[in-house]
């Protein structure tokens, strides 16, 4: 059909989408507060924080440290360690802009979980959301990269077709 195969790993990375936690959950201590994102599923990308500017000031300098601290995790628990010796990835942020309301994570990372911690009492919780600029590659099942024929399993199969999804997702994930 003059279409050629492409393998996993020559998958170019170009669909950026923009992606919500599906749930958030708030917890405040003596000292800091901090807000637990799931986003229902792994995901590849970049987390982007952002902080409503209110009545407390944000210092504005390019040399600021963040007013906030990054966690992130593929389970719960890691997203709660605290350990730098234990981290996986690099959980550094950039500023996006002169008035520090917009952070980014400076790294692609793989995670389910996003624990962000607001140290700072100029900052109100409920002024900062958080997202996920995904990035994922285009697979075109017509040109025979997750098609595999007579061998995938037909719609009426459901626990496999479920299995298969599930594959295929990873294997989105991880090209």
């Amino acid at each position: 059909d003059g279409t050629s195969f492409l393998f996993p790993h020559q998958q170019d990375l170009f669909k950026v989408s923009t992606i919500h936690p599906t749930t958030i959950e708030h917890n405040s201590t003596q000292t800091s507060h901090e807000i637990m994102c799931d986003f229902g599923r792994e995901i590849l990308g970049h987390v982007r924080i952002t902080i409503l500017p209110s009545n407390a000031s944000i210092p504005s300098s390019s040399s600021v440290e963040p007013p906030i601290q990054l966690r992130v995790g593929e389970t719960r628990a890691e997203a709660l360690n605290d350990n730098e010796e234990h981290f996986e990835q690099s959980i550094d942020l950039c500023t996006n802009g002169d008035d520090n309301t917009m952070w980014l994570s400076s790294h692609l990372l793989a995670f389910r979980f996003v624990r962000i911690i607001i140290a700072s009492d100029g900052i109100d919780p409920d002024e900062v959301t958080v997202a996920c600029l995904s990035q994922e590659a285009e697979i075109d099942n017509n040109a025979g990269s997750l098609d595999f024929g007579p061998n995938a399993p037909s719609d009426s199969n459901i626990l496999d077709k479920n299995i298969w999804d599930c594959a295929a997702a990873t294997l989105k994930l991880c090209i």
